[in-house]
């Protein structure tokens, strides 16, 4: 899991500074290919107010799905709790800053709200359906 993350985070990194540097084209792919870009996501945050992940754009984000009845996803929480802490207040070269974009796949918001808490994942950009919608969205992406 540790592993995956890593990649992860440096394929976002990737996209985001090429992306800041040389901006969108109108032959740019949209997808979940290496050198693709991401699609857009918009979701509500626990307060009901949406944030697309193209809000985020100029900064390096990291992209983390993950669940509170998700063990594995709690247990990793640590590493990406780690990775904020390092790299939130970090200043970057061809990035405004670093954000994480935590897409949560619960349908319980008391669940959801509680794990942000006990996790310590401080950050604001958490967002939810709240339904299994979600995860038809995801497991269909091409």
């Amino acid at each position: 899991m540790k592993k995956i993350n890593i990649l992860l985070f440096f394929l976002i990194l990737f996209l985001n500074i090429f992306n800041a540097q040389h901006g969108l084209k109108s032959n740019d792919v949209i997808g979940l290919n290496i050198g693709n870009i991401a699609p857009e996501l918009d979701f509500s945050n626990p307060a009901g107010k949406n944030i697309k992940l193209s809000s985020l754009k100029g900064n390096i984000v990291l992209i983390d799905f993950w669940a509170s009845w998700c063990w594995p996803c709690r247990w990793e929480n640590t590493n990406v709790v780690r990775a904020y802490n390092k790299y939130s207040k970090s200043k970057f070269k061809n990035a405004k800053g670093f954000k994480i974009y935590s897409v949560s796949l619960d349908k319980n918001k008391a669940a959801w709200m509680n794990a942000i808490n006990q996790d310590q994942l401080s950050w604001e950009e958490h967002v939810s359906d709240l339904k299994v919608g979600l995860v038809r969205v995801l497991l269909h992406m091409e």
